[in-house]
């Protein structure tokens, strides 16, 4: 990622890889002001990214590859009793796969994606971002519902990747409280 905003800014100065991956406040796109009461969205997007998550959508998968089901079982809460080691890496993966995804997904592509897919650029992303969870199809549908309208149409609308990071890590918070209370 970093090669291609290189070669495509001709520096790393964090101010060029902050215009080339949207990272900066929110963008009101009707008066133009930037950050304050916009950042509220956010917390609609994070509204409905739960909602998207909790729906019946997505068949079954395995349980050992499941997490919100497996969370529940005795034999999860039994490997997390006081294994920090385990906690600790369950919470790096809950956090930087998210913001490794939305930097991919809605900081670098999504920016460069309307000149060959238009206004139809949401969608694509939308579905590249259900492709890329192929390893686990069971989550393909919520994937892409959830990709496309909580995490690619805000990062368009706002023009900030900090939207799609937000509404797409929120859960993470959860799942890490809810797997610490296991740990202590």
């Amino acid at each position: 990622m970093f090669v291609l905003v290189r070669r495509e800014q001709g520096s790393l100065a964090w101010a060029h890889v902050r215009r080339a991956l949207w990272l900066w406040a929110p963008r009101d796109p009707k008066t133009r002001r930037i950050g304050g009461r916009i950042w509220l969205w956010a917390l609609l997007f994070v509204m409905l990214s739960a909602i998207v998550n909790t729906l019946p959508i997505d068949p079954t998968g395995p349980l050992p590859r499941d997490l919100p089901a497996a969370i529940l079982t005795d034999r999860v809460k039994d490997y997390f009793d006081r294994n920090w080691y385990g906690f600790m890496m369950i919470t790096a993966n809950a956090f930087l796969a998210p913001i490794a995804e939305e930097l991919v997904f809605r900081g670098l592509l999504l920016p460069r994606m309307r000149s060959a897919f238009g206004r139809g650029d949401i969608f694509v992303n939308g579905l590249l971002f259900a492709l890329y969870h192929l390893h686990q199809p069971w989550s393909m549908p919520a994937a892409l519902i959830d990709g496309t309208l909580n995490q690619a149409y805000p990062t368009r609308r706002f023009q900030s990747t900090w939207m799609g990071l937000i509404s797409h890590t929120s859960l993470s918070f959860l799942v890490v409280a809810v797997i610490g209370n296991m740990v202590f």
